[in-house]
């Protein structure tokens, strides 16, 4: 019987793995699933003839996961299990880019509000990493770091009124932005920030 090196799991490994598998269907998907099935019954056996009569997979599948799961141990996060968060990929970024997140907790809080789809916060982080996201530097997770985070000002027009404003930008918009800001002034007459501050936000709506 061929057996390949015993992978000595830790208590805390083994912990990790049997929590993922005890939440199938619940917040895990069976492509997640599977891959700690498999690496749990190889540690408990240390034998592929005794994982294959467990699973019911194939030596060269069983092999390849053993494989994936020794150069990376969160392999099977990156297997497309948030593929069906695709479709929800451009309206998950115009709200991130509206009200940035800072913690992977939160946002797999806001994407489960916006697409109705509950992942674990593993898969959120490596849906954020696999599409662009970065924390920039006031640890907002934003695309590529960029800064689109707006300054809490009580009592102003201009913050105030983000959602109208950008609604107005998108109907309004031309290439120059000194045009862009007269129209706003023009638009908002109660909006009394200076010209660089106005600019700075349309630049972060657009």
């Amino acid at each position: 019987m061929r057996t390949l090196k015993p992978l000595n799991l830790d208590i805390k490994e083994i912990e990790r793995l049997e929590n993922i598998v005890a939440k199938y269907e619940i917040e895990y998907d069976i492509k997640i699933v599977t891959p700690c099935e498999i690496i749990l019954f190889y540690n408990k056996y240390e034998n592929i003839e005794d994982v294959m009569y467990e699973t019911g997979l194939s030596r060269k599948t069983i092999f390849n996961h053993l494989k994936q799961y020794k150069e990376d141990k969160y392999y099977m996060f990156k297997r497309k299990s948030t593929s069906n968060l695709f479709k929800f990929r451009d309206k998950i970024a115009d709200n991130f880019k509206k009200f940035p997140v800072k913690s992977y907790r939160e946002a797999a809080s806001r994407i489960a509000k916006i697409t109705g789809i509950k992942k674990s916060t593993t898969q959120i982080y490596y849906y954020l990493i696999n599409n662009g996201y970065e924390k920039n530097k006031n640890g907002y997770y934003t695309k590529n770091g960029v800064d689109n985070t707006f300054p809490i000002k009580k009592d102003s027009y201009l913050y105030e009124h983000l959602e109208e404003i950008e609604k107005f930008i998108n109907e309004q918009y031309v290439d120059n932005i000194e045009i862009m800001i007269n129209r706003l002034k023009n638009h908002f007459p109660l909006i009394i920030e200076n010209n660089i501050e106005i600019k700075n936000v349309i630049k972060k709506l657009i």
